[in-house]
């Protein structure tokens, strides 16, 4: 996001708890501003934005990690801002993950969310910080982020299948298709709105694994499948974009298929 709007000559600053990360935002020509949102002495020179995405990650992925990233560290951030009473407009970006199990069925933003972790249910809570506080803005509700870094034909030529032992959906979102969504929620979204960002066809994670392997040239797919998951049960759900698509948002990549075809061949994992 931030190089989207750096390559339309906006003036941009990156916030980053890490020099490592600093450094390769910089080479970017990005400004950046190195900050711990658990410290909030360190966000007292919080520059002025007209927008801003808040796009935070827990160090580890325990309860105890989310809740100290998520609740305590947003809430400082936005307290931050709360008293500034700046930006003009927030995307604060969550997870699908709130919406929890539902056996395959579909939802969207009229759907309760109902997470069925303890990190589902401080995504949600984190949400609600967000929504209940006195900033403008927007939440996305993020589904499985690929693209370039990003990319599982590398882990399938490596024999790291990721297969579960029960089929379920899959919901996948192309990060270039993120930044798409982003800049028409930035324009058209009104405050404290709730979109679900994912492509328009969920896929279930056997078909997903068939069709990769196949394009890998990986001939035993299909035993792989069938002596690692139990394909009679689903799980997982679909997710609606229509919301989305409302917008007018238009996607580069509107399933898994053409996003994965540009990466494996840019990666040359395709087959000769």
């Amino acid at each position: 996001m931030a190089a989207h709007y750096r390559f339309k000559n906006q003036n941009v600053t990156a916030i980053t708890r890490t020099e490592k990360k600093k450094e390769a935002l910089e080479q970017a020509g990005i400004k950046v501003m190195v900050a711990d949102l658990n410290r909030p002495e360190t966000l007292e020179p919080l520059p002025h934005a007209h927008f801003a995405v808040v796009a935070v990650a827990p160090e580890n992925r325990d309860p105890e990690s989310y809740r100290k990233t998520y609740i305590e560290g947003v809430g400082n951030l936005l307290g931050r801002m709360e008293k500034n009473r700046w930006p003009l407009f927030i995307l604060y970006l969550s997870s699908t993950g709130v919406y929890g199990d539902k056996q395959g069925q579909w939802v969207d933003e009229t759907t309760p969310p109902e997470p069925d972790t303890a990190t589902g249910r401080i995504l949600l809570e984190a949400e609600q910080q967000f929504l209940n506080s006195k900033l403008p803005g927007a939440v996305l509700r993020l589904s499985g982020i690929y693209g370039p870094g990003r990319n599982w034909g590398e882990g399938f030529r490596k024999g790291e299948w990721g297969l579960k032992d029960k089929d379920g959906y899959m919901n996948m979102i192309h990060v270039e298709d993120i930044v798409s969504a982003m800049a028409a929620i930035f324009k058209r979204s009104q405050s404290k709105a709730v979109y679900l960002v994912t492509d328009d066809e969920p896929v279930k994670r056997s078909e997903f694994a068939l069709w990769l392997g196949e394009k890998l040239g990986l001939q035993d797919t299909r035993q792989k499948i069938k002596d690692h998951m139990d394909c009679s049960v689903l799980t997982g759900k679909r997710c609606s974009n229509a919301q989305l698509k409302s917008l007018r948002v238009k996607l580069k990549y509107p399933t898994f298929r053409e996003g994965y075809e540009a990466l494996l061949t840019a990666a040359s994992l395709k087959p000769a």
